[in-house]
């Protein structure tokens, strides 16, 4: 939030295998580009250090380098999309 306004929306949740899944990271337009979504996910991250995390991402969108660079590994994909995983640190 910026003061009182809403920029976006995360969500996520603890899987029936154990795992974390990383959901949404949406942040609108005006404040794109400014970290803001890389750093929630980082605190994901740090919260689930004793879990596999998984995420997907649209096959168009250039995330993934993103994603690789905070350790998530490819996993498999889809048709609209691929896949990766991040395994716990604990």
């Amino acid at each position: 939030m910026d003061g009182d306004k809403k920029i976006g929306f995360y969500n996520g949740e603890v899987l029936e295998n154990g795992n974390y899944e990383v959901g949404n990271i949406c942040i609108i337009p005006e404040y794109q580009g400014k970290g803001i979504g890389t750093q929630i996910l980082k605190d994901k991250l740090e919260e689930n250090t004793d879990r596999n995390i998984e995420i997907q991402y649209f096959k168009q969108n250039p995330v993934g380098r993103l994603y690789e660079r905070l350790g998530f590994i490819p996993s498999g994909e889809t048709e609209f999309h691929y896949q990766m995983k991040k395994p716990k640190t604990k």
